[in-house]
């Protein structure tokens, strides 16, 4: 089974995604990283030399390798397509674009890190220059721009199949919320 991780940027998408993957003995993948072994370029990179809408189609081409258990052989047997477990913490933006969200609900269990805008915003506050999206942004111009952005993206964070919105529990905790919600695991 393939978990994804997804939520605003700051959600804890990464860190829970690791504490799950090694509690679960399965491999772990950052979106954002494969995307940047992909291109050999970062993020800042990727937005500023080749703008938003070539991000978008990598992020999703690289979804889709990803869910197809990195197999670059179309002629791969489905059974061990199926047999891929893995977590994979996706971008903030990844659910919104190119009809991902519907991707990753049919490939697996999809689960929203949903914490409230002030502990977003807390966590962000030192990395809006590593964040393409944030650049430029703090205190009330930070919180403003989180508040509006995560509006946007709530209608495709909603159709996650699991909802947390405390991210300040146990893993083991974290873990018996998946299984008491997914039919998959």
């Amino acid at each position: 089974m393939v978990i994804f991780l997804v939520g605003f940027m700051g959600s804890g998408k990464n860190w829970w995604g690791q504490m799950l993957a090694d509690h679960m003995h399965i491999p772990f993948y950052d979106l954002d990283q494969e995307i940047v072994q992909s291109t050999g370029m970062d993020i800042v990179s990727i937005f500023r030399e080749k703008g938003e809408a070539f991000f978008r189609e990598k992020e999703t081409a690289v979804l889709e390798l990803l869910i197809a258990g990195f197999s670059p052989d179309k002629h791969v047997r489905d059974s061990a397509r199926k047999s891929f477990s893995a977590v994979i913490a996706t971008g903030g933006g990844t659910p919104c674009f190119s009809g991902n969200m519907d991707l990753m609900n049919e490939h697996g269990l999809t689960v929203w890190l949903n914490p409230s805008i002030e502990e977003l915003a807390g966590r962000l506050e030192k990395e809006t220059e590593s964040r393409p999206l944030l650049q430029g942004k703090s205190g009330n111009q930070l919180s403003a721009f989180i508040a509006a952005k995560l509006a946007e993206r709530k209608p495709f964070y909603e159709l996650a199949q699991i909802e947390i919105k405390n991210t300040h529990i146990a893993v083991e905790e974290f873990i018996n919320l998946l299984n008491n919600e997914s039919e998959f695991y």
